[in-house]
């Protein structure tokens, strides 16, 4: 008697991990389930050339201010800290703390305008160079942000819609 009870309670937890397993996989038809899920399902906006040019010069624009406000940030209080001379501590950590994260919400600006019409494939293959960048100086910090050659695949990539000069470097 005491294991039918335990049985039946085993079955609804398996019933229960299951019906949960399917929500997180995006098995339901509910596109609010979750934000990975939602992002799989969002097709990109497709714009004309022209605006995706100048909305993403306006987003270089607006991620080299932002950036350099937060390594400005980071070395004045470094320096504070340490009593070192401002820009000779933190340059390392900045990687990390700073220009990172700077560069994955930069990525995620930009793919928000859009892609350009008949350009799409250019245009994500250029994304993927600044993720290839943001991964390189993640994994090999200040190493790489000093290698110029570190930049050469984004600038080809981004030469057709004239932002070779947009990344912060």
């Amino acid at each position: 008697m005491y294991f039918r009870g335990w049985g039946r309670g085993i079955a609804g937890a398996l019933a229960l991990v299951f019906v949960l397993g399917l929500s997180a996989c995006g098995g339901g038809d509910d596109s609010s389930t979750s934000e990975a899920t939602s992002h799989f399902n969002r097709l990109p906006q497709m714009v004309p050339l022209s605006k995706f040019i100048d909305e993403s010069h306006d987003l270089c624009k607006k991620w080299k201010v932002k950036i350099n406000r937060g390594l400005g940030n980071l070395y004045r209080q470094r320096s504070q800290e340490t009593g070192e001379p401002q820009g000779q501590v933190g340059a390392i950590e900045a990687m990390r703390v700073v220009v990172v994260p700077s560069m994955k919400l930069q990525i995620a600006d930009f793919e928000a305008v859009g892609l350009p019409k008949g350009k799409a494939y250019e245009a994500e293959a250029m994304w993927q160079e600044v993720r290839n960048i943001a991964r390189k100086i993640e994994d090999e910090g200040i190493v790489a942000w000093t290698r110029e050659s570190l930049l050469d695949r984004y600038r080809v990539a981004a030469k057709p819609f004239q932002l070779q000069s947009c990344l912060y470097f």
